[in-house]
């Protein structure tokens, strides 16, 4: 059902994108994206705006249903560029050749870790009680990495608990129906379960200190080859922040829109909340992130080898991809030379 879903929102999506007829072959672009995820939001309104055949582009594009589905897909060249995850990004290096070229948002809030309403007093008063109780997760995620955090706020390790790896859908599903202690999802899971049973956080990323920043990436294949269409994909979606940033009304509708369409249907309250918990990334954050210097890392490259070190201590990965290869600056190098494509990336 989630696959059928994720092929209705891409169909959504390329139906409402503006696509003239006879476009030359170099002008196509396929955009892989994670379906009803709110980082994926830009894409869906610059469809609605018709601003990709602004800059010559037919995208078309393709959903998945989680981040391991989109990796595997762009090591088999099914997809050009997109968005994803930080888990996305370290995978994708480490397994499929992806290359990140921006950060999209701030989605460490959006990471929690959920209890019972009627048992938050009595963990938080003594959270030694966790001890061998059960902890649905998503097992060499971001947010198996914010439960770890987390624990560690309540002076626990993961082990100490008795951790059970499912995938978000799952844990709704699980949670609601009276099992396990507690739940960590990012949104908007935390939200339809909150619709099914009384929910209240413990803990989020960001109150475990960490950095979660989503991201733009393409295959590296594709930009040594087609850099230029690169340049003007981000150029749009940066446009679509900047819009989504000044339209905050008819954002939240249009959010609404997409997330239905995605089979994740948030009422108005929900989805508000959502996108306060994600703020995205414009252009002048974008260049504040990725800024490096020889001698020291960007914030995103910390990021990046973070979550990277994670996953190689749980055997997610054999060895940590280093941020300086796996996340580039060429391509917003490039818009930013571009007097005409950086208008577009900063005019709502």
């Amino acid at each position: 059902m989630r696959t059928l879903r994720c092929l209705l929102l891409a169909i959504s999506l390329a139906a409402a994108a503006t696509v003239p007829t006879a476009r030359a072959e170099d002008e196509a672009i396929t955009v892989g994206f994670q379906g009803a995820a709110y980082g994926a939001l830009p894409l869906f309104v610059a469809s609605e705006k018709g601003w990709w055949a602004a800059v010559a582009l037919a995208p078309r594009f393709v959903a998945y249903a989680a981040g391991p589905t989109q990796v595997a897909a762009a090591a088999g060249r099914n997809w050009d560029i997109g968005v994803g995850g930080l888990s996305t990004a370290v995978l994708g290096a480490a397994f499929a050749e992806l290359t990140t070229i921006a950060p999209t948002a701030d989605e460490a809030p959006a990471h929690v870790v959920l209890a019972r309403a009627d048992q938050v007093e009595a963990i938080t008063r003594a959270p030694q009680s966790l001890r061998g109780q059960q902890i649905f997760l998503s097992a060499n995620t971001t947010a198996d990495m914010v439960a770890v955090a987390c624990l560690r706020r309540w002076s626990l390790r993961r082990d100490e608990l008795r951790i059970v790896n499912l995938a978000p859908s799952q844990i709704v599903t699980a949670f609601a129906a009276g099992n396990g202690t507690l739940a960590v999802v990012w949104g908007p899971y935390n939200h339809i379960l909150a619709e099914r049973v009384p929910v209240q956080p413990l803990c989020s990323g960001r109150e475990g200190a960490l950095a979660l920043p989503g991201a733009v990436l393409a295959r590296a294949a594709f930009l040594r080859e087609s850099p230029g269409r690169a340049v003007r994909f981000l150029a749009v979606y940066l446009r679509a922040v900047a819009w989504q940033r000044a339209n905050p009304r008819e954002a939240l509708e249009l959010f609404r829109r997409f997330s239905a369409e995605g089979g994740l249907p948030l009422d108005e309250r929900a989805a508000q909340a959502e996108i306060e918990a994600r703020p995205l990334f414009a252009s002048d954050d974008v260049q504040r992130l990725m800024a490096r210097t020889a001698a020291a890392p960007s914030p995103f490259d910390r990021a990046f080898a973070a979550l990277a070190a994670y996953l190689r201590s749980v055997g997610a990965v054999r060895e940590a991809p280093d941020p300086r290869a796996a996340i580039s600056d060429d391509v917003l190098r490039r818009l930013l030379a571009d007097a005409a494509l950086r208008s577009v990336a900063t005019t709502p």
